[in-house]
């Protein structure tokens, strides 16, 4: 589950500032629920909500929920289409699910119990049963994707630019992973392997994002700066 921010059109959605977004791993079927304020309560009663519709859809819970790791994405379709979303967001989240989505080779609307064994092996490459080796290993440096919106769309991800660690693996269906970063301090949540890409070798690449700030010490110019794709703290 991820949030997607539109604060800035409020005013012109009835003072609601957030969509909650939800995709089911499997048929990769979509789930929205407009958002007043981002508080315990709203939210509680926001994924209550997403979990309800996933019930009446499936016919159950999920058993597993991956959440984002409080960082929330901007959904460019959304704003691309139009300013005012809240009337048009569940006519959005229906074409999204209607459309053919290129990661399981059909619509998500179409994925069903005769079907999802054929999904799964278009979507992992294995069949059900004992899932493969893990691709990565404990202490194994990685990247990890982009969040990107559930409406974002591309044959091949944008990997951030830190690099984290892996901490432990966990060997189900579909293998995940849980790292963390440079500090040692672990990442929330689990991620697939879809998500993780090796970075075992590389150094890693301290780019300039902006420049905070300069002073001159002894003579000497110094600069303080933010390392683009890393968190402030470093």
């Amino acid at each position: 589950m991820d949030l997607v921010d539109m604060t800035k059109y409020n005013d012109k959605n009835k003072g609601y500032r957030w969509i909650l977004t939800s995709i089911e791993i499997r048929s990769r079927y979509a789930f929205t629920v407009p958002v007043y304020r981002k508080n315990v309560t709203t939210m509680k009663d926001a994924v209550s909500n997403c979990l309800e519709q996933f019930k009446n859809h499936f016919g159950k819970y999920p058993k597993f929920i991956q959440f984002d790791q409080g960082t929330e994405f901007y959904n460019k379709e959304v704003n691309a289409r139009t300013y005012k979303w809240l009337d048009v967001l569940q006519d959005l989240t229906d074409n999204y699910n209607s459309s053919v989505n290129r990661s399981i080779k059909t619509t998500p609307d179409s994925v069903n119990e005769s079907n999802w064994t054929e999904v799964w092996k278009t979507l992992f490459s294995h069949d059900l049963g004992e899932p493969p080796g893990p691709k990565f290993v404990v202490g194994e440096s990685v990247r990890i994707s982009k969040y990107k919106s559930v409406f974002t769309k591309g044959d091949e991800a944008n990997f951030a630019e830190e690099v984290f660690t892996v901490m432990e693996v966990y060997h189900k269906h579909p293998n995940t992973y849980t790292i963390k970063d440079s500090a040692d301090e672990p990442i929330i949540g689990r991620f697939y392997e879809q998500e993780l890409y090796s970075a075992e070798g590389r150094e890693p690449d301290f780019r300039i994002e902006k420049v905070l700030r300069r002073r001159t010490v002894k003579g000497k110019k110094m600069s303080f700066v933010k390392w683009l794709g890393y968190d402030d703290k470093f």
